[in-house]
């Protein structure tokens, strides 16, 4: 188990260069993954939200603005 940031440090020096390179996939995949699922969910949300957004009651509250 890592404990922290240095101790994943230290379980790096100790990796191979050819499960280096994989690691260093993975984590590029994990993030893409990651920033890919929150704008899916923003994506996905923007419909739903759009029903109280675009209606007339939320135009005149935020006309002064």
């Amino acid at each position: 188990m890592i404990k922290n940031r240095e101790h994943f440090k230290q379980e790096l020096q100790q990796v191979s260069d050819d499960i280096l390179e994989e690691l260093y996939e993975y984590k590029k995949y994990l993030q893409y993954k990651l920033k890919s699922t929150s704008l899916e969910t923003a994506y996905a949300s923007e419909a739903v939200l759009g029903k109280d957004w675009n209606s007339l009651e939320e135009e005149q509250a935020w006309q002064d603005l």
